[in-house]
Formats: C-alpha cells, structure tokens, sequence
C-alpha cells in the first residue's frame, strides 16, 4: 500500500469526526424525562392525554427545598432569608414557604368578582356571625391586615377563596414558615413556564445554594433538594458520572487487553476508530430523528457500542502473518456481517415498542453497530499499513476441560429452575421499578410532601365533556361525593378545580342570591347593633354588592391571569374538542379503605384512575410487546441460521448458545431484582446479538486448531471487555441501567461458555 494512503484517510476520518463532534455540540439536546419511557396508551386517548399533560405540566418540574441541621429559630430564619432574597433574583420563578403560599400577580379579577368565587350566607344571622369573627381578628392583632378590608367585604370573600388553596399539613403551627419537629424548614419552589428544561431547573438550584451560603448558616445547617425537577436533575448527574467512568475506563481497558492479547497498545487506537466512529454516527442519526436522545440511551448505548470493539479484534485476531488486512477482511467478511447485522437488527426491533425511549435505543444501537461493522470491513484496511499482528494464541483444546462442562452445565440447570422457583415474582411493571430514581430520594420527596399537604399523586378522578360549564357542573357534584371521604377521615382534602373556578351556573346562582341594595342595607343596620363598628361603613360593601349583581361571570381565560390560574391548569385540561377536569385529593390514611369506598360508590368509582396502576398496566403490555419481540427474533435466528447452514445439527450447534445466554441471563434478573421488566428484556437484545457472534465464531473453527485459537481468542477479548463494562452498569444506582448490566453480563458469561461447550461436541 503507498505509505501515504494511510495519512490521508486519517486526516479523512479526522475530518469526519470533527464534523460529527461540532454538529453534536450545536444541536445535541439531552433530556432524561421519563415519559420518554413512558408507552402512549393510543387505546385510551383519553388517558394518553392525561399522562402527557401531567408529565409536562409545571409540577413535574417543581423543587422542594429541606433546611435542618440548626435551631428552629435558626432555621426559620434561613428560609425567610432565602425566600426573600431569591424572590428578587428572577421573577418566572416562584419560591414558597409558607408565609405567603400564592402569588398575587392578577389578585384584581378575584377582588372584582369575589362574590361569585365563594359561597355566602347573605342574611342577618350570615352578617353577624361574619361581624362575630372580624372583631375576634381585631382584637388579635389583625387590624392592620384586614381593618381595611373589612369595608368593603366583612367576608373577607377573598381569604376565604385563597383557603382553597392551602392543604392540610403536619407543620408545627407556631412558627410563621413550613417548619416540622423532625424534618426542619421545608420550602417548595415552581416554576411560571410548563415547559422547563433541566439546565434551567439545574441553574435554579445553583442560586439557591449560593443564596443559602451568603446567609451564613451555621456550620451544621445543611440545604438539600428533592422534588421532581431536583431529582430529574441528580438523575442526569448521575448518569453523566456513569457516561465520564467509562469515558475513561473504556481506553484504559482497551490499552491493557491488547497490551495482554497482542503485545501492541498501538493496535488499540485503530480498535477505537469503529467504535468512536459509530458512537458519534449513532448520537448524530438518533438526535436528527427524535430532535433530543435521552441520558438512559446514552448511558447504555455508549456501553453496548462497546459491542462494536468486537469486530476490529476479530479482524486482527484472524490476520494471518505477512497477510494484507484487506485479505483478513474479506475472508472472516461473511461470518462477521451474519454476526453483525443480527445484532444490528435484534435492537431495530426496539423501534416497535411503543416506548420513545427504547426506540431511540434501537437507532442508536443499529446505526451505530452498523456505521461500526461497516467501518472495520472497508475503511480500516486501507487506514493502515498494519505489519504482522501477534496474537498471543491461547494453547487449548477445542473441547472443553470437563470441571469446566460440569460447571456450565450446572449453571444452565439453574437458569431453566430459576424462572420456575422465582414464578411469583417472574414479571414486575410497576412504576417504582422502572423509575430511574432511587428509592430513597423517593422515600424523601413523599415525606416532605405528605408534611406540607401535597397531593396524591396517583389517585386522581376525572371527568370529560365537550360542554366547559356542563363539565364543571360534573365536577361540582362529584366533588360534594367525595367530602364523605374527607368525613369519614380516609382522606385529609379534595381538590376539585370549581374551588377557584365555579361553574357558570353556580356563579349565576349566587348573583342570584346576593339581595337587593335596600334589603342589604337594612340587614347590615340590623347586623351592626351591639358591635363596635358604625352604621355607615359598610356602604362600600353594599355597593360592590349591587355591582356583583350586575357583572359578567368570571371566564376560563380571566381566572388563568390570577394567582389561581396554575391550580386551574392542573385541573382542567384541553384535548381536542373535550374537556378533562382533574380532581385530586390529599392526605390519603389508608388505601383499603379508600378501596373499599369506591366499591360501595360505584358512581363515583367510574371516575376514578390509578396513575400508577394504570402506567404499570400500559408497561404490562408493553413488555409483552416487546416479549414477543424477544421470541420472534430468537425465531427469525433461527429460521437463517437453518437456511444458512441447511443441516438441522449445525444450527442447533448455532443457535442454543444464544437460547442459553437468554436464559441466563433472565434468570439473574430474577435473582437480583423484584421481578422482570421491560428494561431487562431490552438487555435480551443484546444477549442474543453478541451469544450469536460467539456461536458463529467457534464454530467458524471447529476442526481447524489454529483458526480455532484465533476464534477463541478474539471472542475471549470481547468477553472480557464487553463483561467489564456492562458490570459497571450493574452496579449503577440507577435502576434502568443496574437491570440491565445484570442482565447482560450473566447472559453474555453463559452464551461464551456455552457456545465454547457446544462448539466442541460430535
């Protein structure tokens, strides 16, 4: 070859990486949101529309804030000094902790239009018992607060309104902040816009923590985050950390292999161009089809490129000496393509799951194994003037030593009993166990949010109508249903949306109710008698009153502009034509008992939804879609390997490896998991790839010594690398990737020693 060829086709794949880097650069967008993985359930539209809107809405991304560690007064003062200075940092952000739970921007429309947002007991004894307790508020120090308020609504309607918003809560109430005993300071904070990034939910935190620092806690106070967005947050850093570890476990890895298998570090930068080339082919293909890849496909994807490092071993573990690379190619050519683009279409499968984030997986690992398969085939012969490549060739039998063939056969006893041992655990979809957060950031969250009343995430009951007042109508009757389950203490509140935005209809009723200017005005004077307050200063109150009675209902749109508006959001969703109302609850006591309830109110349990159950349900079916993916592929294998091969013997020497790796590798799943789950069968995929390769390549030597040496030697490195790296995904904190890496590493163990196992029988 001229000895400058090699030099311009580096600078040619120099020029191309860098191209794909700087495209990267500019447009790569990773997000790790778990609807990605999240199936839509185009069945139920409905449902589908409720998912995507909860998961987007803006308390998906909300922060809740936990100071502990010092004095309650100590404490008390960190958050009003973290609240106070922070509210001046940036406006689209709102921090609450308790001293003033809404934001009053757009306050106007709900002082104008205040008695048709509450209920009100217009006669004499409503008037007097509301003068009863205005003169309690006065005498307990509440004069400059409502002294003037008083005048013009001696109901303090708006109060009442913003009443609504506040939750039943565990707070110790003698302090003016969300404070509790044994947790310390809790603040939350949300965010204007519904659609909020990570880097700004990130960036938010950053300020927090500088803000907290100037305050000059005491050397034992400490701030910590947790909420929806934080965790989206520490998720991303974690698995940034994981994608860093093997940035650098990866070269270090490949230099020490080949140092051990080929007497050459030098060798390892020409294994690493397919693998750098397809990783970067992969990112670029993914992010141009999607418009984003998700942190878990690139987590596991760079991992499962390490795949790719399979084919520049085979090449050099084949080449025979004074042998021209190309040559090496093209001989192994027709067993590394038959190996390479089964993996290839075992993940492009994954494009029909129905998961965005596992078909982003499927064309990040084809494209990727193919730019790979392809690269090794027809750009790295001619990139290098390689000379002779030694192999350090093991010396052994083709036959496998028998403690070794009792050994195997032990453990491939065990992988079929396990599923029949483990077969009331054999399938988990619930959402805890497909979470890429921890259980003990989840334990945290719920605790803070049960202390200041959050709401029930899961159980929810929603209606739909066409009709906007005909749905709120709905809303308002399912809403007096449930207050049995606030009387019977099952649950603590509910929370329908007609709290901040009533029907038409019963807007129309209380104007109704509200009486003429002279009939209030005598009801007030005969109210008055015997209190401290004047005959006269209630004349303001009996003219808002008469105007009440004059002005248009309050709108969808105008609620939107007040402080109520992000409640109401949350509550009523557009889709399409329809209307969905959402009504949550909180402080839930015991779900048996909540059961037990909606069975003995089938009106009311037509309404209800499960979140979580109805998620698992989605990722039942989904794993049974992608299940019979997994057999139909095994299947598919099968049929070409017979094809290919024409001998019923020799296929079944071809294709029980991989049917054993699978085995395997499920049954470790089940071994150290709570059962199966998608994730586990997406590993499946793999197995079956790379159990495939093994197969092929040892039984590409059977009867030949040498070709044989050469074979085990290159599935040897390829053992070892790819098991290396998927055992630190086994050991991630990370749920998706720990199932996975399990998976994996027993099923690609057990696909090499059984391929070797059966390679070598008559």
């Amino acid at each position: 070859m001229n000895k400058t060829k090699p030099i311009i086709f580096h600078v040619i794949w120099f020029a191309a990486v860098t191209l794909l880097s700087i495209y990267l650069v500019f447009n790569l967008h990773t997000i790790t949101d778990i609807k990605q993985f999240i199936p839509a359930d185009k069945e139920d539209s409905t449902f589908h529309t409720l998912q995507s809107e909860l998961l987007s809405r803006s308390e998906s991304s909300s922060i809740l804030l936990n100071i502990h560690g010092a004095n309650a007064e100590e404490l008390v003062r960190l958050s009003r000094g973290l609240r106070a200075e922070f509210t001046e940092t940036d406006s689209n952000v709102i921090l609450q902790n308790g001293e003033e739970s809404f934001d009053t921007t757009g306050i106007e429309i709900l002082n104008e239009k205040r008695f048709l947002l509450v209920d009100t007991d217009w006669s004499v004894e409503g008037l007097k018992q509301a003068l009863k307790q205005r003169i309690s508020d006065l005498r307990h120090g509440q004069g400059p607060v409502i002294g003037q308020l008083i005048k013009s609504d001696p109901y303090l309607s708006v109060k009442k309104y913003f009443q609504s918003i506040e939750r039943p809560t565990t707070l110790d109430k003698q302090y003016p902040v969300w404070y509790a005993h044994d947790t310390g300071a809790i603040l939350r904070v949300d965010f204007r816009n519904e659609d909020v990034d990570l880097d700004t939910i990130e960036q938010t935190q950053e300020i927090l923590n500088s803000i907290f620092q100037e305050l000059s806690p005491p050397e034992s106070a400490r701030l910590e985050m947790t909420g929806p967005g934080a965790i989206a947050v520490a998720t991303r850093e974690e698995i940034r950390t994981v994608t860093q570890r093997l940035s650098w476990v990866v070269p270090l890895l490949l230099l020490l292999v080949f140092w051990i298998a080929y007497r050459s570090v030098f060798l390892a930068w020409y294994a690493g161009i397919p693998l750098v080339t397809g990783a970067l082919v992969a990112l670029v293909v993914t992010q141009v089809v999607f418009a984003n890849v998700h942190g878990v496909v690139i987590a596991f994807g760079i991992t499962m490129l390490g795949v790719a490092l399979d084919y520049p071993v085979h090449l050099f573990s084949h080449k025979y000496p004074d042998e021209a690379l190309r040559t090496s190619a093209s001989r192994i050519w027709p067993v590394l393509r038959l190996g390479g683009f089964s993996s290839a279409g075992a993940f492009l499968v994954l494009l029909f799951s129905g998961f965005e984030g596992l078909s982003q997986l499927g064309v990040y690992a084809g494209s990727g194994l193919i730019t790979a398969l392809l690269v090794t085939r027809y750009f790295l012969p001619v990139l290098t003037n390689m000379g002779n490549v030694k192999p350090r060739l093991f010396v052994l039998h083709q036959n496998m030593p028998m403690s070794y063939t009792i050994i195997i056969l032990m453990l491939i006893v065990i992988s079929v009993l396990v599923p029949w041992i483990q077969r009331d655990i054999h399938w988990n979809d619930s959402v805890d166990a497909l979470s890429p957060v921890s259980q003990e950031k989840k334990k945290q969250d719920a605790k803070l949010r049960d202390i200041i009343g959050g709401m029930e995430v899961s159980d929810i009951f929603v209606l739909e109508d066409a009709d906007l007042n005909r749905l709120l109508v709905s809303t308002e009757q399912l809403s007096e249903n449930l207050s049995d389950l606030v009387n019977e203490g099952i649950v603590s509140a509910v929370f329908p949306v007609t709290d901040f935005l009533p029907s038409a209809t019963k807007q129309k009723a209380r104007q109704k109710a509200i009486p003429q200017s002279q009939e209030l005005q005598q009801r007030v004077r005969y109210s008055v008698e015997n209190t401290p307050f004047n005959k006269s200063a209630f004349q303001e109150f009996i003219e808002l009153a008469e105007k009440a009675k004059q002005q248009d209902i309050i709108s969808y749109e105008e609620i939107l502009r007040s402080p109520a508006g992000p409640i109401v959001r949350q509550g009523l969703i557009k889709t399409g034509d329809s209307w969905l109302s959402v009504v949550r609850v909180s402080g839930l006591s015991s779900p048996e008992r909540f059961t037990d309830w909606l069975d003995e109110n089938p009106n009311v349990k037509k309404y209800h939804i499960n979140i979580r159950e109805q998620v698992s349900n989605l990722f039942g079916k989904y794993r049974e879609r992608t299940l019979s993916g997994v057999i139909l592929v095994l299947i598919i294998l099968a049929v070409i390997v017979f094809v290919y091969c024409r001998n019923f013997i020799t296929s079944l020497r071809l294709i029980s490896p991989v049917f054993i790796g699978v085995a395997g590798g499920l049954a470790a799943g089940l071994l150290v998991g709570q059962g199966l789950n998608i994730f586990h069968l997406m590993a499946v995929f793999l197995v079956i790839g790379m159990g495939f390769d093994y197969s092929l390549f040892f039984n590409h030597g059977r009867g030949n010594k040498d070709v044989f040496s050469r074979s085990f030697h290159a599935i040897s490195i390829s053992a070892v690398t790819t098991v290396t790296l998927f055992i630190f995904l086994a050991l991630s904190p990370i749920p998706v990737l720990s199932a996975m890496g399990s998976v994996i590493v027993a099923g690609i163990l057990l696909s090499f020693a059984s391929a070797w196992l059966v390679a070598g029988l008559d």
